[in-house]
């Protein structure tokens, strides 16, 4: 009786390390967090918005895009794809005062529109001299 314990113990200890080893590879998920950050919280009206983004998992069409806070999530504004990097930094240009979310999408079509990550940004007051 002990053996079969012992068994079945391995084989899901085995199991678990194969749900989190090899899972996420077919699912498209990223196993590191995914992070957005923008170089400042807030940004003037026109001012270019610099946002870095790390811990993707590599899909060729991992997307971000820039939006007002009030949009659905399957409204996209300024978008770009990722091209398969996993981090990086992308520069959209500036937008009318509003308060926004810095969105990320992964693996579209497949991935569907689903937020994987997403940050609030701040456009107001008087444009950058």
């Amino acid at each position: 009786m002990t053996g079969n314990i012992r068994g079945l113990k391995t084989f899901f200890a085995a199991l678990t390390l194969f749900c989190l080893m090899v899972l996420p590879c077919f699912t498209g998920q990223a196993s590191a967090e995914i992070r957005l950050l923008a170089s400042k919280p807030a940004y003037g009206p026109g001012e270019d918005i610099q946002v870095d983004y790390s811990g993707l998992p590599g899909n060729a069409q991992d997307w971000i895009t820039l939006v007002p806070i009030t949009a659905t999530e399957d409204t996209y504004g300024d978008w770009f794809y990722t091209g398969g990097k996993q981090s990086g930094t992308y520069t959209f240009g500036g937008q009318a005062p509003g308060t926004y979310e810095v969105r990320c999408y992964l693996n579209w079509p497949s991935g569907g529109y689903n937020v994987a990550a997403r940050i609030t940004i701040t456009v107001g007051g008087a444009a950058p001299a």
